[in-house]
Order: structure tokens, then sequence, then C-alpha cells
């Protein structure tokens, strides 16, 4: 939409499937989020969940892949609505839940939602420092995207991925996870760079950004890094604040050693890292206000509200790690771009964002008018 909110403008998404190709849509966090809404819907706000996600009926795009939706049952203006599901389902999508039922489905050139299994998290697959192997990964999705479009096809495809999760672990200024969710989504572009080297005369990739969060820094007083410090921490921010919660509750007499025991199995700190004492004294001021005066203080980010002694854990493994942020909000640092394949030529110089689309268009030959 226009700045206005009253204005529809045609995504490049649009553009394709008027060319007569299939078009995909797919991501880490929710389909109804805000920037996979951008190319399929054209709604007034961001948080219009339930009419954004009804707008996938008319797009007629062929696969769209996710977490879930976030309201599909409730307006916005907070309205009772016939369930979103049915409603897809009788469009023609098959509505499928987990990698399982992806793997069992028959013709795989249907169209396709592709979601988190009953039961799994419904507002974005977890972090991947955090997922299982049995966990439905932004790479699942992808694969499965490339092998539907891809299928009983002629006319080609356009496919936009987006690792959403990573703009959720800046604004949580959580650096370890950050740098999980950066190589997971490398791992889905690593799939699109398979299917180029199949097809080099007719693809082109483009990886980019909206934009950055977080203004992460390397290096925060001293030209030495010690960003190995990083790779000790083995569960996100969510999970950290999770397992202290736990702690509190299952153990109301839980002492400093065990929070502290606690904290070094999960970061480093304390067993493999030595800490100053100001961080020490910080951490254990924190541990009595929460344990031991039950005063528990939470850290709030766009997407998190966190347990405030995971949060500080996870600025002291971020300082030690020479890791620094400016905010927990976005940035105006310039969001890079990569391209390959066809028509990458273009993509050589600094460019506003709204070029982007217009030089897709221009490489794949479809009008944006």
């Amino acid at each position: 939409m226009d700045s206005t909110g009253t204005v529809p403008y045609k995504s490049i998404a649009y553009a394709a499937k008027q060319k007569g190709k299939k078009v995909g849509i797919i991501t880490s966090v929710s389909i109804d989020h805000a920037t996979r809404a951008s190319f399929y819907a054209h709604q007034a706000d961001r948080d219009m969940y339930y009419e954004i996600g009804k707008e996938i009926v008319t797009s007629n795009f062929d696969f769209f892949g996710g977490s879930n939706f976030l309201k599909p049952e409730t307006t916005f203006d907070h309205k009772k609505a016939p369930s979103l599901f049915p409603i897809l389902e009788k469009a023609g999508y098959k509505v499928l839940k987990g990698k399982d039922a992806y793997a069992q489905l028959p013709n795989k050139s249907d169209k396709i939602i592709l979601m988190n299994s009953d039961g799994g998290p419904i507002d974005a697959l977890k972090y991947a420092i955090d997922q299982k192997p049995s966990d439905l990964k932004l790479a699942d999705i992808t694969s499965a995207a490339i092998t539907s479009l891809h299928q009983d096809n002629t006319n080609g495809f356009f496919l936009m991925i987006e690792g959403g999760k990573i703009d959720w672990a800046c604004h949580a200024n959580d650096a370890a996870t950050t740098i999980q969710e950066v190589l997971d989504f490398n791992t889905s572009a690593q799939l699109a760079y398979d299917f180029y080297k199949k097809f080099p005369n007719e693809t082109l990739i483009v990886v980019t950004a909206d934009h950055e969060t977080g203004g992460l820094g390397v290096g925060n007083g001293s030209s030495s890094l010690k960003t190995k410090f990083l790779s000790h921490q083995k569960i996100s921010h969510a999970e950290l604040s999770n397992a202290i919660g736990n702690l509190r509750k299952n153990n109301p007499n839980a002492t400093w050693d065990d929070l502290k025991n606690l904290i070094a199995a999960q970061t480093g700190l304390f067993s493999k890292i030595t800490i100053h004492e100001t961080d020490r004294s910080a951490l254990e001021a924190a541990y009595q206000k929460s344990f031991v005066d039950h005063q528990n203080e939470t850290a709030k980010s766009l997407y998190a509200s966190d347990d405030k002694i995971a949060a500080l854990s996870i600025s002291i493994l971020n300082r030690m790690g020479s890791i620094s942020w400016a905010s927990n909000n976005h940035s105006a640092a310039y969001a890079p771009v990569y391209a390959i394949g066809v028509g990458s030529e273009q993509f050589n110089q600094k460019m506003d964002n709204t070029d982007i689309p217009k030089k897709i268009a221009t490489a794949a030959k479809l009008s944006l008018d």
C-alpha cells in the first residue's frame, strides 16, 4: 500500500503471477507477518493479520510456508470470524502441518500451505540454536517450495524466502542466536544456489534485507576479538529465560550456586569464561531480587519479554565476546545486496530498496505497471 494506506500497489510477486509463473512466499515466522504480507496482501495495517491471511485466496499464489497464522479466527477489530483454514482449503490449498505431511503428499505441484505441526509454535519456527532434528526448519520449507514450484512447470517461478528471526534475535541483542539464524538462512540460500547451478541461464538469486537491527558492532574497545566466546552459548535468550523461570518454579529454594551453574551450562559464563567482578555482582544482585525477594523483572524487546537475569547474562557474554549493540531497534545502516545469475550485473551499486523489484522485473521481463 502507499503511505496513506489507501492505494494498493502491485508487488513483484503479482507481476510474476500475471506472467504465468508460479509464486511462493515462505518465512521462518508467521505467514501473515509484515514482510511476506507485503508480497501478497493489500491492507492498511501490518497488524490486520486475519485480513492479510485471507488475501492468500485472492492472490492465488502457489506455495506458502511458515510457522502458522497469528489470528486465523479474529479480525483486526477483535471480532470472531470464520476460521481461515476451511476458507483456504475451499480455495484449493492443501494445508500441511509438519515436514512429514509434505513428504506424504502425492502431488507436490498442488497449491500448498506448509506450517508447523499441531502443538508447535504459532508465532515462528524455533530459533535455529534451539531446534531439534524433528522441528520444522526454514530449509525444509525452502526445499519443499523449490520442489513444488519447479514440478510440472515450464514457465518458471518467483520465490521469496525470509529468515525472519534474524531480526528477532537482533531486537533481543542476542549475538550467538543471531549468528545461528544467519547460518540457518544461509542453508536455504545454499538450496537456492544448488538450483541455480542446474539452471544458470534461467535463474536470478538476490539476497538482501529490509533493514539492519540493533546496530550490531564487532569490537568494543579493543582491536583483539574474542568472538569465539559466543560459541559457548547453547540456547537462545528465550530458552534461557524459560530455563531460569523453570528453576524458580520448580526449586523455590534455589541458591545462587544453582542459578550460577545453570547460567554456566548454557552460556559458558563462570565455567569457561572468567567474568568481571562487577558483572558477577550484577548477576548476584539480580538473583537476590528475583529468587529471594520474588520481584521478577523482565527485559522487553519488540518480539520478546525476557527474564532480566537471562538478558543480563546474554549482555555480559556479548560484551566479553567483543560484540556491541547500538539499540534494541532498527538502525539506518546500509543493507547489503548480493546477486548471482541472469541480470545480476544490475545489482552493482548502492540503490534505493524500491529499485530491487524493478531490476528483478527487468531481468525476468515482468511488468510492474
